[in-house]
């Protein structure tokens, strides 16, 4: 990505006017201007030197656009001389620089631009409800990570964290790593988030603030979509530019523009700390035989394995483990490949399916398109009646013995 010339403004409408209407290409665009502006800004600068005003590039703003570090000010984003401390922005660790398949400066750089939305203009208020602009712009940097800059990979640092090693196998997702689900689960029951930001528990405030807000806005745009959830944004963004909303303002918004009163869901993940987890309890299929008495009164008999021949009986119990209450679909595939769909309001403590096929079920899901992000157990969401532990066992054993030849080889290496 070329970067443009260190005269070049930083034009905030133009970024305002297309950037959600054109996300990829906006957020191309704003990258390049926020590079110009680390170019022509420094932290040592009075702010009165504003973005466009060539300065003397800064050499400890390389080093911390490289290290991942960032800060947001009001119209402009910085690199401190120092390492951040500030836990809850993305890639803030200490390491050094990351190649081309870690996009560390990269979502660094969309997150602090990002903070130009939120809260530079759309002035909520950070000691109160500071999910309303790290939640918000935490889902958006991820969205924007994940449609310009995949694909992403897991990277481990090696000898004093100088050099990086890319696991091309272990891709990172939106969905987990972009919004970040892992931190979120141990402390998913600490706070409402609802509870004055300062009130927090100190341990779990970046979470519930970051993590949570990302998870709950990314669950509803694969419950409502991505154009409703994109006009959603769009209508609080213009209607609430240069004011002071509260988080009332911002679920209106979107009840209003939806078209659906989502109160009950607002309930759960801002007003309470309600945990969601939804799974498996009991999945067999067997062939289908009946108890009881069969034939005409003169050869009535007694029998426990009466029934169609080639039909199976499958029995599925999925449970709500936790106290959040979705809406979820529930699905069974047979090892005919056909698939068995159901829809469950997720009310209830649990809920029974059953069904007659010619085929014998292979595996049962909840969720199948994982709508429900806030879901803290996924290894409850399926079971199989064809175990494959043995596959799993091997393929770790494999990697592991190779691993280990090495570094048994590297070792060989220096002695």
């Amino acid at each position: 990505m070329a970067l443009v010339s260190p005269e070049a403004t930083l034009d905030l409408g133009d970024l305002l006017q297309h950037g959600f209407d054109q996300p990829h290409q906006a957020a191309i665009r704003g990258l390049r201007l926020i590079f110009s502006l680390f170019l022509t800004f420094r932290p040592a600068q009075p702010l009165s030197n504003v973005p466009g005003q060539p300065l003397r590039p800064s050499r400890p703003i390389a080093k911390e656009l490289l290290l991942g570090r960032g800060m947001r000010v009001e119209q402009v984003a910085g690199f401190p001389a120092e390492p951040a401390q500030d836990a809850g922005h993305p890639g803030v660790d200490g390491r050094i620089v990351d190649n081309q398949h870690r996009k560390r400066p990269e979502g660094v750089t969309v997150h602090e631009a990002g903070h130009q939305f939120w809260y530079g203009i759309v002035a909520s208020n950070e000691f109160e409800h500071a999910w309303m602009d790290e939640g918000l712009n935490t889902f958006s940097t991820s969205r924007v990570i994940a449609q310009a800059f995949e694909p992403n990979y897991y990277v481990k640092r090696y000898f004093g964290e100088f050099i990086p090693w890319v696991f091309r196998d272990v891709p990172l997702s939106r969905a987990t790593d972009g919004d970040r689900l892992g931190a979120f689960r141990p402390v998913a029951t600490n706070d409402a988030q609802a509870t004055p930001t300062w009130r927090y528990w100190p341990g779990s405030a970046s979470a519930i603030t970051y993590n949570k807000t990302a998870l709950w806005l990314h669950t509803l745009e694969r419950m409502l979509g991505w154009e409703t959830v994109q006009r959603i944004l769009s209508t609080y963004f213009s209607r609430y530019a240069f004011k002071h909303p509260r988080p009332e303002d911002f679920f209106a918004v979107a009840n209003e523009v939806s078209g659906r009163d989502l109160t009950w869901f607002f309930d759960q993940v801002h007003r309470g700390s309600s945990a969601f987890d939804y799974g498996i309890d009991v999945f067999r299929s067997d062939p289908a035989t009946a108890r009881g008495y069969f034939g005409d009164s003169a050869s009535r008999v007694f029998s426990t394995a009466e029934g169609h021949a080639g039909t199976y009986h499958t029995t599925l119990v999925v449970r709500r483990f936790g106290d959040g209450q979705f809406p979820i679909d529930v699905r069974v595939v047979l090892e005919s490949k056909e698939e068995v769909r159901w829809h469950w309001d997720g009310k209830d403590r649990w809920k029974l399916f059953e069904i007659d096929t010619p085929s014998r079920a292979a595996f049962a899901e909840v969720d199948p398109d994982h709508v429900l992000l806030l879901d803290l157990r996924y290894t409850n969401n399926s079971a199989t009646l064809s175990p494959r532990a043995g596959a799993a066992a091997r393929k770790w054993s494999l990697a592991w013995l190779v691993w280990l030849q090495d570094q048994l080889l590297t070792y060989g290496f220096f002695i």
